[in-house]
């Protein structure tokens, strides 16, 4: 059975009203800002839950958020690649800080541009790939204070060629300024929480906000 919740719907108990003691997942994440670029997921095995035995998922600070589990996925149709810049912005909490489990923003498919914001051997990454022609431009934050970890955290990726950048929690990494960090479009089809290459990397933990601009925001 599927039902629209509002922001408030799923703060009043509106939503555990709906799903009693059982489960509920999210099909619909929508999009804020009018333009209905949504985030969905038709298929019920891949759908990150929302209401665990009753009782809506939240943080330690009692707001809502919603689980991947390494395997769920959400998809998003923007209508057309976004040419660069673009800006990233997720609150998220990883489960664990293995590179494989931290898949946060992928293309839908293997083909065509691909702009990616994921976990790389140790810190948040940036990565531009294109298969024809093939080019593949990778950047990772450098140092400890941009390292994947268990925490809540405000992540950002600015995909901007030579102005590209990554933040976490307000301290940004610009990279090497010999590096041209980022040439291609965000994939009109587009995933949150899965890679596109590898179906067996995914996000393993919670978020609670994910906001695309198709602009620099820095």
């Amino acid at each position: 059975t599927f039902q629209q919740f509002t922001g408030d719907e799923v703060a009043d108990g509106t939503l555990t009203t709906f799903c009693g003691t059982g489960d509920g997942f999210v099909t619909t994440w929508y999009d804020q800002s009018g333009n209905s670029k949504n985030a969905t997921q038709s298929d019920t095995a891949k759908q990150p839950k929302i209401v665990n035995a009753g009782s809506v998922l939240k943080d330690s600070a009692e707001l809502p958020e919603i689980d991947f589990d390494g395997t769920h996925k959400l998809d998003i149709d923007f209508g057309a690649d976004l040419d660069q810049p673009n800006s990233i912005f997720m609150v998220h909490q990883s489960d664990g800080t293995s590179a494989n489990s931290n898949e946060f923003f992928d293309s839908t498919g293997t083909g065509g541009v691909r702009s990616v914001f994921d976990g790389g051997s140790a810190n948040y990454r940036l990565i531009n790939n294109t298969t024809s022609p093939s080019t593949n431009v990778t950047f990772e934050a450098s140092g400890s204070d941009f390292a994947i970890d268990t925490n809540k955290n405000i992540a950002v990726g600015i995909f901007n060629g030579s102005s590209s950048l990554i933040a976490k929690n307000g301290t940004a990494d610009t990279g090497s300024t010999s590096a041209v960090n980022g040439q291609n479009e965000i994939n009109s089809l587009s995933t949150i929480g899965l890679s596109a290459p590898n179906s067996n990397n995914g996000y393993d933990g919670t978020m609670q906000e994910f906001i695309v601009y198709n602009s620099d925001q820095t």
